[in-house]
């Protein structure tokens, strides 16, 4: 078929050939695209529009805690006492990244709606809901970028737009950090496919602006480091020397993959100053790697399971052959994109592989490559079987060239598809998300209950003021009642005791010495000391 290449090598059929297979006009294709993106939000909004409704989970409470207030030591009283982070500090940890403060970006956006609209969930679940759609947005366009398939682009965003394994995306704040990694990530990722569109290098600007983004990927979290891997891929299939001589090759590193060559050591300074240290992510148990190729198979098999909603994970040897057949596949299909999918699903795990396996959701990231794979595969066999079935009936191979049996088959093929992919999404969507709403939604709604009845026994408290808690719903290691207390108030200078941590640490404390002391029995607070004067002026201290 006669045609010219697009930006990323795929053949657009030129114009002649356009008409025999897809005789739609242009504005007829582009409002079916409108159509299909105003039906698939809204099915996206059906589950993710209740996440509006989340209040602060477990896990919400420590990062805005920590967002918010910093543990310093202060000679005066010696012993170490919270001050307000300023906002310099947040730029700071945003543009040293090799410093020990971990997902710094998450704390910017924790920090930043906390300033402006207080220990209130909302603005932080719609905030998260933007992000959520403007994410699907960057999944479709880089499918279709790196593809040249809209085909391609609409069932990759089918597979993994909505997902059960993503659930905590939709309903909880805390997992903001993988919602910001994508954001950054695969804007890096478009605007560079975008650069190379046209056939320019990016300049110093545009370079800079790349490396800024892959930045703040990093510092939203640690899934980020395999992108310069993306920049390379890209330059390797579409893009490669035309000959090994060392001249050829001194000029595709100084030009095509200077962008990657930099990202690549942004990464390197990335890693050390995190993996180094004190205070190194690494010391974590659970963030602890243990380098093993069994182990990389084993986590692997672990989130895919969940990814494809299987009920077993594949054994190891599986896993390997799985993954080997993927790259053989794609490199017999002579498909650049999947090629490039079927690397960076190997190499975008990597950040995974090592450490203790979590939920579906730490797979956000890297399941782009696999939702480009599969879909581009599936698409790829859709157009085959069309072809197929064009060339084996003898009445449709004398009518092959007729513009309405060659739409015909296409239609019916990517019919098909679709049957096949909503037969077998759809039930798993409504199954899994009327169990998993309630779920999370109980969890958060306790929390929510426990701070209401806080405001409700300490309508005002005054600055430095001092609050003991007799007993609490937590363990004695978790301290989320001094988090739901200082957060409601917002003042550092304010002390917050939990008796029962004392308890294990030896100490007896006198409730005398506190403004409020607050008790819980069965299912809720009451006020054992108090309460305090309620024409005191509140403690709320504005953030800088």
């Amino acid at each position: 078929m006669a045609g010219k290449h697009n930006e990323v090598g795929s053949i657009i059929p030129d114009a002649a050939s356009r008409r025999g297979v897809w005789p739609s006009p242009l504005w007829m294709r582009r409002l079916g695209l409108l159509l299909f993106a105003a039906g698939f939000y809204a099915y996206f909004l059906h589950f993710a529009l209740d996440g509006l409704t989340s209040w602060f989970s477990h896990d919400d409470l420590m990062n805005l805690h920590g967002s918010v207030f910093r543990r310093v030591w202060d000679p005066a009283p010696g012993k170490p006492v919270f001050r307000l982070v300023a906002a310099p500090e947040l730029i700071r940890d945003n543009l040293v990244l090799w410093s020990a403060c971990q997902r710094p970006m998450g704390a910017a956006f924790y920090h930043t709606i906390y300033a402006l609209w207080g220990f209130n969930p909302t603005p932080f679940r719609v905030t998260a809901l933007v992000l959520v759609s403007l994410n699907l947005w960057l999944m479709f366009a880089v499918v279709r970028k790196i593809s040249g398939s809209v085909e391609t682009a609409i069932w990759a965003m089918s597979l993994t737009g909505v997902h059960e394994g993503f659930v905590g995306l939709y309903y909880d704040t805390g997992m903001i950090y993988d919602v910001l990694a994508f954001f950054f990530y695969y804007s890096a990722l478009l605007y560079y496919l975008h650069l190379r569109a046209s056939g320019r290098l990016p300049s110093s600007l545009q370079t800079l602006l790349l490396l800024g983004l892959f930045v703040a990927a990093l510092n939203s979290k640690e899934i980020a480091v395999s992108l310069p891997f993306g920049f390379l891929l890209f330059e390797w299939f579409w893009h490669r020397p035309s000959d090994f001589r060392l001249r050829t090759v001194a000029a595709w590193f100084a030009g095509p993959l200077r962008t990657s060559l930099l990202a690549g050591l942004i990464d390197l300074i990335y890693i050390v100053g995190k993996a180094t240290g004190a205070q190194s992510i690494t010391n974590h148990p659970a963030y602890h790697p243990h380098l093993s190729g069994v182990l990389y198979l084993q986590n692997y098999s672990h989130y895919l399971s969940q990814l494809t909603y299987a009920q077993r994970e594949l054994p190891a040897a599986a896993m390997l052959a799985l993954l080997c057949g993927m790259i053989v596949a794609s490199s017999i299909s002579r498909q650049r994109h999947l090629k490039w999918a079927a690397c960076m699903i190997v190499l975008a795990f990597l950040p995974l592989a090592f450490i203790l396996p979590r939920g579906a959701a730490a797979l956000y990231v890297p399941a782009l490559p696999w939702a480009l794979w599969t879909a581009g595969l599936a698409v790829a066999l859709r157009a085959l079987l069309a072809r197929r079935l064009a060339c084996c009936a003898g009445w449709l191979r004398a009518a092959f060239h007729n513009s309405a049996v060659a739409f015909g088959l296409h239609l019916a093929t990517q019919a098909a598809l679709a049957g096949l992919v909503i037969l077998w999404l759809a039930p798993r969507h409504a199954r899994a998300f009327s169990y998993v709403l309630p779920v999370v939604h109980d969890a958060q709604n306790a929390y929510r209950l426990y701070h209401d009845q806080i405001r409700m026994l300490l309508p005002a408290l005054p600055c430095s003021a001092r609050v003991l808690v007799l007993n609490d719903p937590y363990p004695e290691s978790v301290v989320n009642a001094m988090f739901l207390i200082s957060l409601t108030f917002g003042d550092p200078t304010m002390t917050v005791h939990l008796a029962k941590s004392a308890r294990t640490q030896g100490l007896t404390l006198d409730p005398s010495g506190y403004d409020a002391v607050l008790d819980f029995v069965p299912n809720q607070f009451v006020l054992r000391r108090g309460p305090p004067d309620p024409h005191s002026p509140p403690s709320r201290v504005r953030l800088q």
